[in-house]
């Protein structure tokens, strides 16, 4: 527990020169939240996204409280998807759920993907998004997907990169 706090206070302090915000990241403000997702994180980009409290009125904010993005994403959940993170998936899982709701379909097949597509007349597919390998892929435990290496480090996707291995070099 106490790596896991000063890992995330590494995350809050770091500085946001080079990402796209317009508030400070901050893993605390959204305890009940992430309690509701299974402990799982947010999308890092819809967290640090959320307008800054500062541009509303007081009454706005006391009508309506502060701005919560992991809230707003827990509450877009059905309670039995909801009920399914916090006792049954492993907290991969309940992230990886978070994302494939959320930033996928708003941000990169929409706005990355089909709109750039379309303005320049490109069809596009993705191939990993295809329905019966997203179900299989979906069944697989948590150490096919990331696995640590000999160094330590933590590496993604890491049953795909075996499954290609005899055919593509890294």
């Amino acid at each position: 527990e106490t790596k896991r706090k000063e890992m995330l206070y590494a995350c809050e302090n770091k500085p946001l020169e080079n990402d796209f915000s317009m508030t400070p990241m901050n893993f605390t403000d959204a305890g009940e939240a992430r309690r509701l997702l299974g402990g799982a994180s947010t999308p890092r980009l819809l967290t640090v996204s959320t307008l800054s409290s500062e541009i509303f009125t007081p009454k706005v904010i006391q009508l309506f409280g502060e701005a919560n993005a992991t809230m707003t994403i827990a509450k877009g959940f059905e309670d039995k998807v909801l009920k399914s993170m916090q006792h049954d998936w492993h907290p991969l899982h309940s992230a990886l759920y978070c994302e494939n709701h959320t930033s996928l379909p708003n941000l990169l097949l929409n706005q990355l993907g089909d709109r750039v597509e379309m303005a320049h007349s490109i069809e596009g597919r993705t191939p990993f998004l295809d329905h019966p390998l997203s179900e299989y892929v979906n069944s697989l435990p948590p150490n096919v997907k990331i696995a640590v290496d000999q160094e330590g480090i933590a590496v993604e996707k890491w049953i795909l990169r075996e499954a290609v291995k005899p055919y593509i070099t890294e």
